[in-house]
């Protein structure tokens, strides 16, 4: 039956993957924040909502609805009902069982169809939002708006108390102890504070948050993630796997928005590899003091690579993926000009993407201008990839990379 219930789900998501809202299939994926202010409102655990209310038969007909408008044909629709409703279990330990009873909410245990009913039904909360963007990743609903007059911060506001009656409309309701705004600004001047509310509850302002395992202020700037990312990573030591696996997925993770320009901030980053390194060849020569090889050589020694250079096997893995058309976001693809030409790229000069001019050094290395640049840097590569297999093969080469670090994972 566990079977029946994942084709189903497979099936039902394959169908509907065309339909979702673009603010539930494209995350935040923009970070060249060029802009005075934005605010985010940030709201977790719609999904306890969901699982509490999950069952009763006056909700499940309102899903049942919205499955509806995704195309779901009559049949269908009554075999989610008869899966929803109704459902009866029963407790047993080893030869005894309890009595049969029924459950009033939730899904089934591992159940996919669960996270598929989930959303579709918060698909259309970006229906109420008149004014402002809307972000959606799992249960967690952003709203995000530049912030210019107090007129901007009043239409804020009245999406928030929209987004709050949809929830309550849909019992799906939210924590406002767990709400809260955060403001991206570089001049003070242009700043303009305001209370947000949600009901008779006001959101608390924050200066620094954690988005998807990205730390960040009100700057925008990496360097909070790198200082809070090196600051953990060098209280732990560990043997090689644990710290490819650990310490080193942690330095990587969501390099491609971070990757730093500054020496200041890539030697602070390399400096973790190099104290494990060092760790490393101590342990196995067990001596105290010996004369240092070159970084690099050292490196080779543990089967390693500098992480500034994975950091650029990454971005061009992504940069590749863009170029090809296998992420499918809008907003990033529209930075992604091709340079339309007859002339053989091979054999001259000419750029695959149109790079624009920038007024500052902060606007240049933001994360989309550098995967623009890497698709010029590497375009024999990647014209003469067929696939994203062979691409990273000939990146490696490209870059010199060694085969034994080859067989490790570069995290894209």
């Amino acid at each position: 039956m566990k079977v029946y219930h994942n084709f189903m789900g497979s099936a039902l998501l394959y169908k509907f993957s065309a339909q979702y809202c673009d603010s539930t299939t494209s995350q935040i994926k923009k970070k060249d924040v060029t802009y005075n202010e934005i605010i985010v409102l940030v709201r977790p655990c719609l999904w306890k909502s969901f699982l509490v209310t999950l069952g009763d038969k006056v909700w499940v007909r309102k899903l049942i609805i919205k499955f509806a408008s995704f195309g779901v044909g009559k049949k269908t629709a009554r075999w989610i009902w008869q899966y929803l409703v109704g459902r009866t279990n029963y407790v047993q330990i080893e030869t005894e069982k309890s009595r049969i009873f029924e459950s009033p909410s939730g899904v089934p245990p591992g159940s996919s169809l669960g996270l598929l009913a989930f959303t579709v039904l918060i698909d259309d909360i970006v229906n109420v939002v008149k004014h402002v963007k809307t972000l959606l990743f799992a249960d967690d609903v952003k709203l995000a708006a530049i912030i210019q007059d107090v007129n901007d911060s009043r239409k804020l506001q009245r999406d928030i108390d929209n987004v709050r009656k949809w929830c309550d409309e849909n019992r799906l309701y939210f924590n406002p102890e767990k709400c809260y705004v955060f403001s991206i600004y570089r001049d003070n001047a242009s700043f303009i504070e305001t209370e947000y509310t949600m009901g008779d509850h006001v959101l608390e302002r924050k200066e620094e948050i954690s988005d998807l395992g990205y730390w960040m202020n009100r700057w925008f700037h990496p360097g909070l993630h790198i200082e809070l990312t090196t600051r953990k990573c060098r209280q732990i030591e560990t043997q090689q796997i644990l710290y490819k696996a650990y310490v080193r997925s942690r330095l990587e993770f969501a390099s491609t928005i971070w990757n730093p320009s500054s020496d200041v901030y890539k030697d602070d980053i390399e400096s973790i590899q190099k104290q494990f390194v060092i760790y490393s060849l101590d342990s196995r020569r067990n001596a105290n003091s010996y004369r240092l090889a070159p970084y690099e050589d050292r490196c080779k020694q543990v089967s390693l690579q500098s992480l500034e250079l994975r950091r650029k096997v990454a971005d061009s893995m992504m940069a590749y993926d863009i170029f090809k058309g296998d992420v499918v976001d809008s907003l990033i693809s529209s930075k992604f000009v091709r340079n339309d030409s007859e002339y053989d790229f091979r054999s001259s000069t000419l750029k695959l993407l149109k790079e624009p001019r920038y007024n500052s050094n902060y606007l240049y290395e933001q994360p989309v201008a550098r995967l623009v640049r890497l698709v010029n840097e590497f375009k024999n590569v990647v014209q003469s990839s067929g696939s994203r297999v062979v691409f990273r093969r000939k990146i490696m080469e490209e870059l010199k990379m060694t085969n034994c670090d080859a067989k490790c994972d570069v995290v894209v």
